[in-house]
């Protein structure tokens, strides 16, 4: 039986380290010997040291044919931002396909957009009124139907609408079912009442709510 390549460039994972990068101590480069060559990721030291932990013993139980994809999923959000946008172009198209044929261009720049998101969130900081430190690429008219309502506003990628409205999109690629939606309506409906401040600082269109995107 022919193996199917893995989806990471590369079948069985060879050996693993992690070393110091600069006098960064909290920076490490992970790095991994692959049956198709070395592969290096910089990261935090402490994650790059707790994932290798993890693939040694893949390794000391014989299990490093199944590393490679053990290894995608133990990385964390800003990682894997990293490794999406060191990717081989066929890679990309076969992650793309999964979502609906979105080209490589739009999945590396939404998750680089979602892990900027995150950081701010992670730390509690004001996000809700301020502009997108990563902001998301658009996709071009009828190209995901549902997000065309973000085409007519060239600013509207710069707000915390647009990353929501590709939350959703993804979500119900991989979910159909998911209530999400039905969440976030309710959390933004207990946004205070004001005339001064309201969620169209947020980027959210009148009348969001009513959008094929969220029903």
């Amino acid at each position: 039986m022919t193996r199917k390549p893995s989806a990471t460039g590369f079948n069985k994972l060879l050996a693993t380290d992690v070393t110091l990068l600069s006098r960064d101590r909290l920076l490490g480069l992970l790095e991994l010997d692959t049956d198709t060559g070395p592969i290096s990721l910089v990261m935090n030291k402490l994650i790059a040291e707790r994932l290798m932990e993890t693939l040694i013993d893949f390794l000391q139980a014989g299990e490093g044919d199944d590393a490679p994809s053990f290894a995608v999923e133990l990385l964390e959000f800003g990682p894997l931002s990293h490794f999406l946008s060191g990717m081989k172009y066929p890679d990309l198209m076969a992650i793309s396909a999964s979502y609906g044929g979105l080209r490589p261009h739009l999945i590396k720049s939404w998750v680089r957009a979602l892990c900027g998101i995150r950081n701010v969130c992670a730390h509690h900081s004001r996000f809700w009124n301020r502009p997108l430190v990563d902001q998301p690429s658009l996709p071009r008219a009828q190209e995901v139907p549902h997000l065309d309502h973000l085409l007519g506003d060239p600013d509207s990628n710069k707000r915390l609408y647009a990353a929501l409205a590709i939350m959703q999109t993804l979500l119900k690629t991989v979910n159909p079912r998911t209530k999400w939606a039905d969440r976030l309506k309710a959390h933004v409906a207990t946004f205070p009442q004001s005339p001064h401040i309201t969620i169209a600082s947020a980027g959210f269109p009148p009348n969001w709510q009513a959008l094929p995107l969220w029903n």
